[in-house]
């Protein structure tokens, strides 16, 4: 049983390790985003007092807009890859959400016969085959309740990376 629990575990972290990363990816696009957001800001301060002042200095007023245009495209395209990363974050969410059930099945099948002997060693009856039955009853309600559920969870990620694609 220890070594299934082992296994399972080790198994299972190997698996996170992606998500993991794909999380940090995307708190760094959250900063780098921000980064540029100020940048850009301040590029339009320029411009708003370059107008102010009556500069008619129209070569600073370009090379301005430039800068304001440079960092206004990284913030869309970071947003366009951040939207990106989010909706593959969130089916690899679901699978591992899956794999995860999966094992948590796996272990519990393996914990019939400890619990047969428990119950046997206390003098406890109990029908192994009714329980069996009870078991595989609940497994299979629990697996149609979790797969409605990722139904309903894949229709909200998809329905989100149409409207971030769509407002960008």
């Amino acid at each position: 049983m220890a070594g299934l629990l082992t296994e399972a575990g080790l198994e299972l972290l190997g698996k996170r390790l992606p998500l993991i990363n794909k999380k940090q990816r995307i708190a760094i696009i959250d900063e780098s985003v921000e980064n540029e957001g100020k940048e850009r800001e301040k590029m339009l301060e320029l411009m708003r007092q370059h107008n102010i002042e009556g500069n008619t200095d129209q070569r600073r007023f370009e090379a301005l807009q430039g800068n304001f245009d440079f960092h206004q495209k990284r913030v869309r395209e970071m947003l366009d890859e951040r939207a990106v990363l989010q909706r593959e974050l969130a089916i690899a969410h679901m699978v591992f959400l899956e794999e995860c059930l999966g094992k948590t099945s796996e272990i519990s099948e393996a914990l019939l016969p400890v619990v047969m002997a428990v119950r046997k060693e206390l003098e406890l009856p109990l029908n192994e085959e009714a329980y069996r039955g009870t078991m595989r009853a609940l497994k299979e309600r629990q697996q149609a309740d979790i797969a409605k559920l990722l139904t309903g969870l894949r229709a909200l990620v998809e329905d989100e990376y149409q409207r971030t694609s769509q407002k960008e």
